[in-house]
């Protein structure tokens, strides 16, 4: 009995605080592990949502532009549309014949993006999850006048801007002044 006693670390008290600790420890593990699905899973439809809300706007705002042959006009529009919003990562035009009209791409676009979606003249509209270097994307595209003028594909991913402190400062604003 004394050498399971002293393998076990003392009286009955530090058995039973042992014990406690231990389910604490254990059901703050759960609650984590618990939360972060629930986050991580709301904030997956937030961007799928965000994702569809947003190729949806460039459609209806890009109809008029593109019968017109305004090219200009349709770039600047998807440019201001993606900078109304930090988590757009993408957003680009395609045809009917699968040609991108007009894209937000900084140094060209990326021909390895068409083929995550052949399907161009499509009536529906249609949302999936990309791996690429930069993470998950979620990608909605919609058709354009019903697919008569081709499609739009917006891209969304997480945006996280964590500041990194400064050495040899303390407290500040966010921008780093004292």
């Amino acid at each position: 009995m004394r050498v399971f006693r002293a393998k076990i670390g003392g009286s009955f008290h530090h058995k039973v605080l042992f014990l406690v600790l231990t389910i604490i420890l254990l059901m703050g593990l759960a609650m984590t592990v618990q939360t972060r699905v629930i986050l991580a899973g709301s904030l997956s439809r937030q961007l799928d949502q965000r994702a569809l809300t947003t190729a949806e706007a460039v459609a209806a705002q890009s109809t008029e532009l593109i019968l017109t042959g305004d090219l200009y006009a349709l770039h600047q529009m998807l440019r201001d549309m993606q900078t109304s919003g930090e988590d757009i990562r993408y957003i680009f035009i395609q045809d009917n014949w699968g040609r991108v009209l007009s894209h937000t791409f900084v140094g060209g676009f990326p021909i390895d993006l068409l083929a995550y979606n052949p399907a161009v003249a499509t009536k529906i509209e249609n949302q999936k999850i990309l791996a690429t270097d930069e993470g998950l994307i979620h990608q909605a595209t919609v058709p354009i006048m019903g697919g008569q003028l081709g499609v739009v594909r917006g891209g969304t991913a997480v945006y996280v801007d964590i500041p990194l402190p400064v050495a040899g400062r303390s407290g500040g604003d966010r921008n780093g002044t004292c």
